[in-house]
């Protein structure tokens, strides 16, 4: 994304453990961890969230607000 989105920045602690992942599947479960970290601290500060689904991945992106609703 640091490429492909002008202004954009993943940090690198992130980028280190996309690398370490083997398998397509590794790298989306991976690439996932953090958002749903920061779900978590942006939900309890701010009344609305706005979550965006890259390639198409709606189930993963709900998957996050199922673990945090409530």
């Amino acid at each position: 994304m640091n490429n492909e989105v002008p202004g954009a920045s993943v940090p690198a602690d992130i980028l280190e453990r996309m690398r370490k992942t083997t398998t397509r599947d590794e790298g989306i479960a991976e690439a996932w961890r953090s958002p749903t970290r920061r779900f978590s601290t942006c939900a309890a500060r701010w009344p609305a969230v706005q979550l965006a689904a890259p390639l198409g991945r709606i189930d993963s992106a709900l998957s996050i607000l199922d673990t945090h609703a409530g």
